[in-house]
């Protein structure tokens, strides 16, 4: 598991909770994810930039595949 990145310390709620250490919520969790792929202006509907932000993340090709294929599976469920 990673740990939350630093990012996360530009949202002080974010950086409050890490400091207090109150467990996040998914709020919290899903604010960081967004803040920290989408750091730089990534445009996520881009296909080059999501690759970008995942690769950034971990950049293992074989992670970001698994990453992709998750997020095409809800995706794809979704629009059901």
């Amino acid at each position: 598991m990673h740990p939350t990145p630093p990012s996360s310390v530009q949202r002080p709620a974010i950086a409050l909770t890490i400091s207090l250490g109150v467990a996040f919520t998914a709020g919290d969790a899903s604010l960081t994810a967004a803040s920290y792929l989408c750091q730089g202006g990534r445009d996520l509907s881009k296909a080059e930039s999501w690759w970008d932000a995942i690769l950034s993340y971990n950049a293992v090709q074989p992670y970001a595949q698994k990453v992709f294929e998750a997020a095409n599976d809800y995706g794809q469920r979704s629009r059901v």
